[in-house]
């Protein structure tokens, strides 16, 4: 016996085209993949002489069509499933190295210990780089850093299971010890179904973006026929008394299929979300530690008649979890701070006036009560400021909307200026309306804050030919929290008393409460 194997939708628009097209590239890889196995059958009943040298060189061709094909999937296909693609090229290498030990060890005389047990290694081997492409993690980021240990904990495990079956460490010179042929066909079923299992598990943990679609659905298949082919050739060999040559032709079906599916998937337009259901959250969350627990005992059980490498396997699986957990935690925390900034920009633009820059009405709604139990608590004076633009109707309609912006950006600047304590706040309060609380501030010098921005707003020189002044000017309403203002609500009450009185005095104006001011310095 050999032991190898012991070992969404289209638019509707071109969907009849596409469904024609795909079908006919299926119908020519059959064809083709037919006229393989049917020229490999062909080979070996022509030259029985030399039928084992034969089949041998079909089977060492067979993985090159899967090689090519994973890499050709890879270039076309964006990280982290093009690693995973490079990766299964990487396993289907393996097993071609595992087929070229078995073909020297049965093709060349007297061959030594070494290369009579690489074959069974890296027919075992091979399951472990699977694994390995297919426990990647499907986030960009993420799979960068984890890539490695994730492929030292499936080496490992691939190395510990070889151990524990053959009882002998892999490609020394020390021969494996004998084992029974029934036992080594169920240790490779049993290994299949594993793989299978595994594959099965991560599709379901997957995200369903396209390009994860297309690599989980072929692996799986291909699986599913390799198990399948595997467990009909081991046992027809084992039951039947006749050379297995007749049988290697099965050997290439497996191959063949992977090669006609990665070859024909790509037409699935449905680009999928990369959202994870609750399930694959929790498939990636137990994955890296149950593989851990079963490098684990496997190290335990290998330690009995190595301790020295059952010791060290477990060393080193050790570490190797610890600093992925150390990566998934580094991650986990830049997420974290990526979302405490991005929170931190939408409140910013949530309580800011996205033409002036200033605050929005919202934000000085919700912190003129916060300024005045402040002010209360302390027993300390707070004053407020309510702007108007004069004539800011007139303006629009001579000058155009546009110039009114400008001139409600001028304004804002103006405020930047002349109030410029971080207590302080800046809201734009309605259209042309500007509110400015000053807490520790009184009356007196709330009105000379007032008129320092009458003045050197008009001193802007903005035209508004409509106007008595001919230029921009605005009007200014001051209350502090002395005498009857009682609350905040109060408190805004008069300084609007306050601007209307203002207004109506003629603009370009600081009024405060029943007492009018003039606008000059």
């Amino acid at each position: 016996m050999r032991g190898w194997f012991a070992r969404h939708d289209p638019t509707k628009q071109f969907a009849n085209v596409e469904i024609k097209s795909d079908a006919q590239k299926i119908l020519v890889g059959l064809v083709s993949g037919g006229l393989f196995v049917g020229l490999h059958a062909l080979s070996i009943q022509l030259f029985r002489q030399h039928q084992d040298l034969i089949s041998y060189a079909f089977l060492v061709i067979v993985p090159w069509f899967p090689i090519a094909a994973s890499l050709s999937k890879a270039e076309s296909s964006p990280e982290p499933a093009r690693v995973s693609w490079l990766l299964i090229a990487v396993a289907f290498a393996v097993w071609d190295v595992g087929m070229a030990s078995a073909a020297w060890a049965d093709l060349v005389q007297r061959a030594s210990p070494l290369v009579a047990g690489a074959a069974d290694f890296f027919y075992f081997f091979y399951g472990a780089v699977v694994v390995a492409a297919m426990t990647l993690s499907d986030e960009r980021d993420l799979s960068r850093r984890t890539l490695i240990p994730d492929i030292i904990q499936t080496a490992l495990l691939g190395f510990l299971v070889y151990i524990s079956i053959f009882n002998v460490i892999p490609l020394s010179e020390i021969k494996p010890q004998p084992i029974d042929a029934s036992l080594l066909v169920r240790t490779y079923n049993i290994e299949n179904l594993a793989l299978l299992f595994i594959a099965i598990l991560r599709a379901a943990g997957r995200s369903s973006q396209r390009e994860w679609r297309q690599f989980d659905r072929i692996v799986v298949l291909f699986l599913a026929i390799y198990g399948l082919t595997a467990y009909i050739y081991n046992g027809l060999v084992a039951s039947i008394n006749f050379s297995s040559c007749y049988l290697d032709p099965i050997v290439d079906i497996p191959f063949l299929a992977f090669t006609i599916l990665a070859l024909n998937q790509t037409k699935d337009r449905a680009q999928g979300s990369s959202r994870k259901s609750h399930r694959a959250l929790l498939i990636d969350a137990m994955g890296p530690p149950l593989f851990t627990l079963c490098v684990l005992v496997l190290a335990l059980r290998v330690a009995k008649a190595h301790p020295y490498v059952g010791v060290a396997s477990m060393v080193i699986s050790l570490l190797t979890y610890t600093f992925r957990s150390a990566l998934w935690q580094s991650r986990y925390l830049e997420i974290q701070t990526a979302l405490r900034e991005a929170h931190d920009r939408l409140e910013l633009l949530y309580l800011q006036d996205g033409l002036t820059g200033v605050s929005n009405r919202r934000a000085f709604d919700a912190s003129l009560n916060v300024f005045w139990q402040r002010a209360l608590d302390s027993r300390g004076l707070l004053s407020l400021l309510l702007i108007d633009v004069d004539h800011f109707k007139k303006l629009n309609d001579t000058y155009g909307h546009l110039a009114g912006d400008k001139c409600l950006v001028a304004v804002a600047s103006v405020l930047g200026e002349i109030v410029s304590r971080k207590s302080d706040l800046i809201s734009r309060y309605g259209g042309e309306e500007f509110a400015v609380l000053l807490p520790d501030t009184d009356q007196n010098s709330a009105i000379k804050i007032a008129r320092q921005i009458c003045a050197k707003v008009r001193n802007l020189s903005i035209p508004n030919q409509e106007t008595i002044e001919k230029y921009l000017t605005v009007s200014v309403g001051v209350a502090t929290n002395i005498g009857q203002i009682a609350d905040s609500a109060s408190l805004l009450n008069s300084a609007d008393i306050a601007l209307y009185k203002a207004k109506r005095s003629g603009r370009n104006t600081v009024e405060v409460f029943d007492e009018p001011r003039p606008c000059d310095l």
